[in-house]
């Protein structure tokens, strides 16, 4: 796991060679995924993830009051 910069870059250390699967992720956007060759130790690979937006689909929230209460706004 890491964080990018302010400017998108990130940096996996010590990554063993071989095939790898990098994913990134962020609220309010597609999750992106790529397979990436690592190379040898201290070798460096330069991996471009786009994000594309895309809309947030949440499940329904049902909100229940006792009898006789009424929200806030006047819904009930």
């Amino acid at each position: 796991t890491t964080v990018t910069r302010d400017d998108g870059v990130f940096r996996f250390a010590d990554v063993a060679p071989g095939r790898v699967r990098l994913g990134a992720r962020r609220l309010g956007y597609a999750p992106a995924a790529r397979d990436v060759d690592v190379g040898g130790r201290g070798d460096t690979a330069w991996v471009e993830l786009r994000l594309v937006a895309a809309a947030l689909v949440l499940d329904r929230v049902v909100v229940t009051t006792p009898a006789g209460e009424r929200a806030a706004g006047g819904v009930a």
